[in-house]
């Protein structure tokens, strides 16, 4: 990454810190797939959240490459 960065090659973007799937999680209400699946989050997340995910990728871009990542992200799967 800290390579990748220093070229004008790569853009890169945001993907979650978990790489849960958002949107299975946010529709999902049995608690027991919750607890089997795991790319199922154990709880809906909620906006806070997903703003968590999204920041700690953003910090950890930053401690590595000190830029700051792009506004883009895509949510897994």
């Amino acid at each position: 990454i800290k390579r990748l960065a220093k070229t004008d090659k790569v853009e890169f973007a945001n993907h979650t810190w978990s790489h849960f799937n958002y949107q299975r999680s946010v529709m999902e209400s049995s608690l027991k797939k919750r607890t089997v699946l795991e790319y199922l989050s154990k709880s809906v997340l909620d906006l806070p959240q997903m703003a968590e995910e999204l920041k700690r990728v953003e910090d950890m871009f930053y401690s590595l490459t000190k830029q700051e990542l792009k506004k883009y992200y895509r949510l897994p799967y």
